[in-house]
């Protein structure tokens, strides 16, 4: 007989386990409440028969009931953990828990059954069945249990594991002893005390958290036990049952194969699909990081070129996604077949590609690419010619971790860009962008919004008619903590940010707005973001409309390089302008590829000579710009000038308008009303 000591104290050692249970689950979650309540359960069986059946007790009882209670409890438990590690219940883990299932229950009923009914005779059938429910629930859990393993691991579950299999053992030692040895086998109650314990522990054990699937080979624990306890279960001289059982097993193991064959093509797939650029199939930016971390780690000395297409974004903008789509990966095949020696080539941004090669050929590499470029793109029936500003680093010589080689490389490859394209090798201590630089592009996104831009106007002036006939609009920022600041601080940025087209729609509404209340012309230069967007010409003639200004007093300038980069798409948007009325203006002439075939396609009708070539008095190319500016019928107009020689020999070449601070450096709205009024005497215009 029991004596209360030893209840009391079995009953506190049992409680002490469930509330640890219970405590662990309050924090992380319900499984370890499943099994501090699975614990209740047993520990009020455990009290119950120890008060009210000290001697024996009948079968089935309400003891059973609480003792059974544990069973499905562990089972929800063991379930929860799962699927804490998973986020859906995936094709595998049902397939191994049905295999693990199907392979414990035939070992159940080849042997661990036959044993159990072999020791019931003579009991009722209500006692037999409660009985065989201790080793069958057993099995159900176990097969939880193996499952539940492939999910989370061995080593999360071990303690676990203990406790099920000690749980197990003194089910079925009870349920075999107890017809020959009656209540003198309730010694074999302290394994399951030690299980409860045991169980409890894993409640105190610290975990790192959740994780994902595991991916080693806990995930094929489950096949790699059930195919040869199938198949031998198959094999042996046994009854139909366990052999059913085994050949269910057996089946379930190979759908779970071809499942497991097929998942692993498609991890593999996924896993490249990570690492590859989807668009051009070069690296992305997480293989290119990882390639870059373990080049360093050789020590050997490499190169890095930071590489970014020039004017992509109005390109990319102004033809359609599907056009620049295809010129990256135009752009990505020169590269790979101009590089065959490279590191890796890969694609880390928008049209933004790295070059990792080694050391002593990075200048060699820049310059294959370039070679590449000389060829045009064909893409949707046009011809696009493109250039590339690269930005070279070294390590160990320019950096010391690959964060700070790339940032170099990027800091080279934005001077490049400011010098118009082409190679440039990172400079220690060379300008580089600082916090302050970065946060230009959204205060010049606000700026816009908040009509801080400004437009200046410088004057033209009619060299024979020694008056003012027109003025050239030019933006300024009017910056709120920086001043005012001129274009080349912004416009590269504007570019950048996809900012281009709100700004000249704004220069353009007041530029023309301003000069409905002049009587000259007024001139607007436009980008090529501009002369890709066919809209420009309806947003010229809504300005023209509301401000009620002809249609001939605005000119609208562009340069030779941009009409080039894509000229039947450009050549129609300046017809289209041209047909409105408008006036257009080859701007910079003389510094780009010019041809007179080229020039000859324009539709314009005014030629500016750059300011370089008036400032320096290149008398020879200003003579010759004259004559073939009026051989085709086209006024000529000079920038730059600022000395009084400068003028008279312009005068002499029979140059039309001039253009420079000789005359007015560009003033505001308001000030340029007062030399409009003041007529050309202070604008250093000698009358004849």
């Amino acid at each position: 007989m029991v004596s209360i000591l030893q209840i009391v104290v079995t009953t506190a050692v049992l409680l002490a386990a469930a509330v640890v249970c219970l405590r662990r689950g309050r924090r992380d979650g319900g499984a370890w409440i499943a099994f501090g309540v699975g614990i209740v359960l047993w520990t009020l069986g455990e009290l119950t028969r120890a008060v009210f059946y000290p001697v024996s007790r009948p079968q089935p009882s309400v003891v059973d009931a609480l003792y059974l209670g544990f069973y499905p409890a562990a089972a929800v438990g063991l379930v929860l953990m799962t699927r804490s590690r998973l986020r859906h219940l995936t094709r595998t883990l049902v397939l191994d828990g049905a295999t693990a299932l199907v392979t414990v229950a035939g070992l159940g009923v080849a042997f661990v059954i036959p044993a159990v009914i072999g020791s019931v005779d003579g009991q009722t059938r209500d006692a037999a069945l409660v009985n065989l429910a201790y080793p069958l629930a057993d099995t159900v859990l176990l097969a939880f249990l193996v499952t539940a393993i492939a999910v989370t691991g061995w080593q999360r579950l071990e303690r676990i594991a203990g406790a099920l299999a000690l749980y197990a053992a003194a089910d079925v030692a009870y349920v075999l002893l107890l017809p020959r040895y009656g209540q003198t086998i309730m010694w074999v109650g302290a394994f399951w005390v030690l299980g409860i314990l045991l169980l409890a522990s894993g409640a105190r054990q610290t975990t790192r958290g959740s994780a994902p699937m595991r991916a080693d080979w806990t995930m094929f624990l489950v096949p790699l036990i059930a195919a040869p306890v199938n198949l031998g279960v198959l094999l042996a001289p046994l009854p139909l049952a366990p052999s059913a059982f085994a050949a269910v097993g057996i089946l379930l193991g190979m759908v779970r194969t071809g499942v497991t064959f097929r998942h692993t093509l498609t991890l593999l797939e996924t896993r490249r699909q990570a690492i590859t650029d989807e668009l051009t199939g070069l690296a992305n930016r997480r293989r290119f990081n990882r390639h870059l971390a373990r080049a360093f780690e050789t020590g050997e000395p490499v190169g890095l070129l930071a590489i970014d297409l020039d004017r992509f974004k109005a390109l990319n903008d102004g033809l359609g996604h599907h056009v620049g789509d295809r010129l990256l990966i135009d752009f990505a095949e020169r590269m790979v077949d101009a590089l065959p020696e490279a590191l890796l080539i890969a694609r880390i941004g928008g049209d933004e590609f790295a070059v990792l090669t080694h050391g002593d050929r990075l200048a060699q590499a820049s310059a294959q690419i370039d070679a590449a470029l000389v060829r045009p793109f064909e893409l949707d029936g046009l011809e696009l010619h493109i250039r590339a500003s690269m930005g070279g680093a070294l390590a160990p010589e320019h950096a010391s971790t690959p964060a700070e080689l790339l940032q170099r490389a990027d800091i080279a490859m934005y001077a490049a860009k400011r010098a118009s394209g082409g190679f440039q090798l990172y400079r220690p201590g060379g300008a580089e962008p600082s916090r302050d630089q970065l946060a230009l592009g959204e205060d010049l996104r606000r700026g816009i919004a908040a009509g801080e831009l400004e437009v200046f106007y410088q004057p033209q002036a009619d060299i024979r008619q020694r008056r003012i006939v027109g003025v050239e609009a030019l933006v300024r920022w009017r910056h709120p903590t920086r001043g005012l600041l001129f274009p080349d601080a912004f416009l590269t940025l504007a570019e950048d940010l996809g900012l281009m087209r709100e700004l000249t729609r704004h220069v353009l509404h007041t530029a023309v707005r301003q000069a409905a209340v002049w009587d000259v012309s007024v001139a607007v230069n436009l980008s090529l973001t501009d002369l890709l967007d066919p809209d420009l010409p309806t947003a010229v003639r809504a300005a023209l409309d509301e401000a009620g200004l002809p249609a001939h007093r605005l000119v609208l300038e562009i340069t030779e390089n941009v009409a080039m980069a894509d000229p039947e798409r450009i050549l129609a948007i300046l017809g289209r302008l041209r047909a409105l009325g408008c006036q257009l203006a080859l701007d910079d002439f003389g510094t780009g590829l010019s041809s007179l075939a080229r020039l000859r396609r324009l539709p314009v009708q005014e030629l500016k000579i750059d300011r370089s070539f008036v400032m320096e008095l290149d008398v020879a190319i200003v003579r010759l710009t004259i004559e073939l500016g009026h051989a085709l019928g086209i006024r000529v107009v000079a920038e730059g000038v600022e000395t009084q020689e400068a003028l008279e020999l312009l005068e002499e070449l029979g140059c039309d308008v001039a253009q420079g601070y000789h005359f007015s450096r560009p003033v505001a709205a308001a000030e340029l009303g007062g030399l409009l009024a003041v007529g050309v005497a202070d604008l250093a215009l000698p009358s004849r």
